[in-house]
């Protein structure tokens, strides 16, 4: 029979800073020896005109490597308790076929980071964070990493701003984008999200991130 035990790590934080919104976090016990933590948040709403404006990158370009799941501990390891800045993560590596904003050049290699994975019987999963495929096309919205799951202030990978929000798959006629699992968020055309870009990509920062300090996530 299966043992499945919910343990509430339950947290309620409320900031604009850097895709953060409100957000809950539930850990449970599944079959007695795999820990499943499921981490449900609600971010705020970025238009695209907002997205141009707040990001520090844009790119259009294509997942070449996916890099291994590993924590974000000190030595590497998973912790004896899991708090709320304690993750798994990916690196995605992206190869650069246009730069839309920002300093970097056609054929550079970034590194974006998301967070959530699974190594051996622990699983983290984050509903409001981008998921990537290998070569897939994409159009990304990036800020430099200050979340608190940075643990080391590393500033050699990029997050996506708004979480999901932040990504764009272009489809395989290279005609249109869409974000993920939001049919509300389809762009009639990639031209068209071009367009917006370069129209907003100066403007003042959106009212989402004129906060710029952390939530105090305390268990």
């Amino acid at each position: 029979m299966t043992n499945k035990k919910a343990i509430a790590i339950g947290l309620l934080a409320f900031s604009f800073s850097l895709g953060f919104g409100l957000n809950i976090y539930s850990q449970s016990l599944v079959s007695g020896n795999v820990t499943e933590i499921n981490r449900h948040g609600l971010v705020p709403r970025y238009s695209i005109e907002e997205l141009a404006a707040g990001s520090q990158l844009i790119i259009k370009g294509t997942i070449v490597d996916i890099d291994k799941d590993k924590w974000n501990t000190e030595d590497g390891g998973q912790p004896e308790e899991i708090g709320v800045s304690d993750s798994i993560y990916r690196d995605v590596s992206v190869e650069i076929d246009e730069v839309l904003k920002g300093n970097q050049e056609k054929g550079d290699i970034v590194v974006v980071r998301m967070y959530g994975g699974e190594i051996n019987n622990t699983v983290i999963r984050a509903d409001y964070e981008a998921s990537f495929t290998e070569d897939e096309e994409v159009v990304l919205f990036l800020i430099v990493d200050d979340s608190l799951k940075n643990k080391d202030g590393s500033t050699d990978h990029y997050i996506t701003l708004g979480n999901y929000q932040g990504k764009y798959e272009v489809s395989d006629s290279k005609s249109k984008v869409f974000i993920q699992g939001k049919a509300d968020k389809k762009v009639s055309s990639l031209e068209n999200l071009l367009e917006k870009i370069e129209d907003h990509k100066n403007d003042p920062l959106p009212p989402q991130l004129a906060e710029s300090d952390e939530p105090d996530l305390e268990k």
